[in-house]
């Protein structure tokens, strides 16, 4: 076996684990079905942070038009596909949602994860957002944390082109690379958080957001070693054809 061979599998050795390790991260009720309503019961539970979810500290939802939503058959609210049990439109993930909206402007709900920020990975936070029929939608900030780091965030508008009456997914997503390897380092290790706020529609204050079926994929690049032998490879396999 000629040295272009070996390298060319070493590479393939190194490489196809890391592609193998993406996965989708665990984030506690993340369809806001623990500690939510009734199957089709087309009602509201106010004043309520879900279960497993936390407050932003001193931005947490404030009044009571927030919680826990059903919206099956609300004719102002999604009437395409929310019909029968149970009830769920779109890429909802349950019959429940949270909602949010009203005196909650720049306020809004996080859970800290079990997982750990680590370098040379990508990281894609993705939510269901819901726009309602009527014109009652604010806008969503989805944002991603390591520690108290933020490092991706991603604002969703009222209204995005296609989406009344149903829940649309929406993705922000923090990229590796060997800048943002050198700059967070020091990040290694920190628990990873998702946070969630409600932004007001200036023209209509009064509107809410709606969220659903929050989902957290992590895919490791490459190393650079694996990278560096696929490279040789390629320049002796060059060399070899001359």
């Amino acid at each position: 076996m000629n040295l272009f061979r070996v390298l060319s599998f070493l590479g393939v050795v190194l490489i196809l684990p890391s592609l193998g390790r993406a996965a989708t991260l665990t984030i506690a009720n993340f369809d806001f079905e623990t500690g939510g309503l009734a199957d089709n019961s087309n009602s509201a539970s106010p004043g309520v942070i879900p279960t497993s979810w936390q407050a932003v500290p001193g931005a947490g939802p404030s009044g009571s038009f927030y919680g826990y939503y059903n919206p099956v058959n609300d004719p102002g609210g999604y009437t395409t596909g929310v019909t029968g049990s149970p009830g769920i439109t779109g890429t909802m993930s349950g019959p429940n949602v949270f909602y949010f909206g009203s005196a909650t402007n720049g306020q809004g709900i996080q859970q800290t994860l079990s997982s750990t920020f680590s370098l040379s990975t990508d990281y894609t936070l993705t939510v269901a957002r819901g726009t309602r029929n009527s014109i009652y939608n604010n806008t969503l900030r989805m944002q991603l944390f390591a520690g108290s780091i933020l490092l991706t965030s991603r604002d969703v508008a009222p209204e995005p082109s296609g989406s009344r009456g149903t829940f649309m997914d929406y993705s922000t997503t923090y990229t590796a690379s060997v800048f943002n390897n050198a700059a967070n380092t020091g990040l290694v290790g920190q628990s990873l958080m998702i946070r969630f706020l409600e932004i007001d529609n200036p023209g209509n204050p009064q509107a809410e957001v709606d969220i659903d079926n929050v989902r957290l994929n992590a895919v490791p690049e490459p190393s650079s070693a694996a990278m560096l032998l696929v490279g040789m490879a390629a320049l002796l396999s060059r060399r070899n054809r001359e």
